[in-house]
């Protein structure tokens, strides 16, 4: 009530009489303007503008009644770029890879695989909340499930989810060091003149905080011949074996790691030994249970533990931890040093792959290689 009285007696003194004001407001730079303020108008705005500042305005008012006067400076200030909370870095190469196997040579796709490696931390003492790692693919890839559950049995991530084009790979933190991991992509479709891919780290509860980073796939079509190192898969000829039957001292080259389904008949018959194999990256090193001798079901190599041997610039995914393969080659790739250790010698002789094939596919490869190759009449 006492805030009622205060307006109404305010209203009283100010307005009683009516409002006739003059107010004439002038610049040392020559702005002089005279305002009339009158009961007709004097709920009417009436301005002038400055013309240069800074400046001293000197304004005076003479007359009755009230009036407000309200001087409005505008002016644009640069906002400065802020820190991006997270930092990236991208790297992507190709992944040699043997697809076509013809009659006498083999056919190398352009691009058929290609790794993408990423390392990424929080700009920030503290650990970061849970963060996403959002890659978005270049067009007419894919992303490479097999390598992605390898990365979340390694406990590298949390979870991945594909949708369409986008792959989200989840962490539970990170922090101010670098997190550090690869993923490869699988190229369905041919298409030029691609669109750079984009990879965006973000905070899953506070998505301002992130930092976007495009990269490329840059495709360098391999040449007919296989490359160095990588040995040409053909069927077996009579007279002419696939690999040298003889175990050496050390590991020679690079083994050729498949890393898609091909002829799986022409590769396992045209091998003398072909084993399945449990690995196993224990507190020893590179070890591996041998589990099953697919040619010889008398052999006393099964549940033999062996320590893998390969070149150190070698690489093959499906050696990792707790993967099955089938390791091939036209001689025993395990050299007995004593009766307690075996060494599996791994090297440009052998081919590995992935365990996709029940016992039926191989028992009916079997009967194939038995039967021996298909001749055209």
């Amino acid at each position: 009530v006492m805030a009622l009285q205060a307006l109404a007696r305010y209203a009283e003194m100010a307005y009683g009489d009516g409002v006739d004001i003059e107010v004439q407001v002038q610049t040392a730079e020559g702005l002089d303007e005279t305002f009339e303020i009158t009961d007709s108008n004097s709920l009417v705005l009436q301005r002038v503008v400055v013309p240069s500042t800074p400046t001293d305005i000197m304004v005076k008012a003479t007359g009755t009644g009230c009036a407000l006067l309200q001087a409005n400076v505008r002016y644009n200030v640069e906002e400065e770029e802020p820190m991006p909370a997270f930092e990236v870095n991208i790297k992507t190469s190709d992944i040699a890879h043997v697809v076509i196997i013809k009659e006498g040579h083999s056919s190398l796709p352009s691009c058929p695989f290609q790794k993408i490696e990423i390392c990424t931390r929080f700009i920030d003492d503290e650990p970061s909340n849970m963060a996403v790692v959002a890659v978005k693919m270049v067009s007419g890839y894919i992303p490479d499930k097999h390598s992605l559950k390898l990365l979340k049995k390694e406990k590298t991530i949390k979870k991945y989810e594909i949708d369409g084009k986008m792959l989200n790979l989840y962490f539970d933190e990170l922090t101010n060091k670098m997190t550090c991991f690869d993923f490869l992509v699988e190229q369905t479709i041919n298409v030029k003149n691609t669109k750079p891919g984009v990879v965006t780290v973000y905070d899953y509860y506070e998505e301002e905080l992130k930092i976007s980073k495009k990269y490329n796939l840059d495709c360098h079509p391999s040449p007919t011949e296989p490359p160095e190192g990588v040995s040409e898969l053909r069927p077996s000829v009579p007279g002419e074996p696939l690999f040298n039957d003889s175990v050496p001292t050390e590991a020679q080259g690079c083994p050729t790691c498949l890393l898609r389904k091909v002829n799986f008949t022409k590769v396992f018959c045209g091998s003398k030994y072909a084993y399945r194999v449990k690995t196993n990256r224990g507190k020893d090193g590179h070890e591996a249970r041998i589990a099953e001798d697919l040619k010889d079901v008398n052999s006393t190599a099964p549940h033999h533990t062996v320590s893998i041997e390969m070149g150190q610039e070698c690489q093959c995914r499906e050696l990792e931890l707790d993967a099955q393969v089938l390791v091939m080659g036209d001689r025993a790739p395990v050299a007995a040093e004593n009766k307690k250790h075996h060494r599996l010698i791994l090297d440009e002789y052998m081919t590995i792959m992935p365990w996709e094939h029940s016992h039926k596919a191989v028992q009916q490869a079997l009967t194939k290689c038995t039967q021996g190759p298909e001749v055209d009449h």
